[in-house]
């Protein structure tokens, strides 16, 4: 991807984030602009990741394309079952891949200046479950997964933190959508 397409979606990315910080968007506000941004582009799950910029966009990519597909399927859930069925294996395909891109951007920074850890969740199956990643040298770049093959790499590479914290970006984390 031209770097100047990469550019303008950090700056949309990062300029959605202040909107949601500011109580200016909903978090269904700022995840169905993400999934309208990033559908433009139309990024391979195999694509080969060569910048934690290019990283984060594809990130960003697979996590909006799953939790757009989660709640659609969640809307019409009681009326077509079967099709919420289809959406929501859809939207976990999307997931997995998303885990794929923040191994992928571990390897590129080397796990250098990395620091993850539990997030306090109000959803209680979530918690000791969902943990984030944030790459320290990066500005707004926090990842979020459940993948263990993430947390013991995380862990064999001293970057994970013992215990249950607050998120960065608690409020949106932690607010249904």
């Amino acid at each position: 991807m031209q770097n100047i397409k990469l550019n303008e979606f950090i700056q949309y990315r990062n300029e959605l984030i202040e909107k949601l910080e500011k109580n200016q968007i909903s978090k269904s506000e700022f995840i169905k602009k993400n999934y309208e941004y990033v559908s433009e582009f139309k990024i391979s799950p195999y694509a080969d990741i060569k910048s934690v910029s290019n990283g984060v966009m594809a990130y960003q990519f697979f996590n909006s394309n799953a939790k757009y597909l989660l709640s659609k399927a969640f809307d019409i859930e009681l009326k077509n079952p079967k099709k919420a069925y289809e959406l929501k294996e859809e939207g976990f395909e999307n997931y997995d891949y998303k885990n794929n891109i923040i191994k992928k951007v571990l390897e590129i920074v080397k796990y250098k200046n990395v620091e993850a850890f539990f997030v306090k969740m109000n959803s209680k199956a979530l918690e000791g479950e969902l943990f984030e990643i944030v790459l320290k040298d990066y500005e707004k770049v926090i990842f979020h997964t459940k993948d263990r093959l993430i947390l013991n790499r995380l862990k064999k590479n001293g970057c994970f933190l013992e215990g249950i914290k607050n998120s960065l970006i608690d409020e949106y984390i932690n607010k249904k959508y």
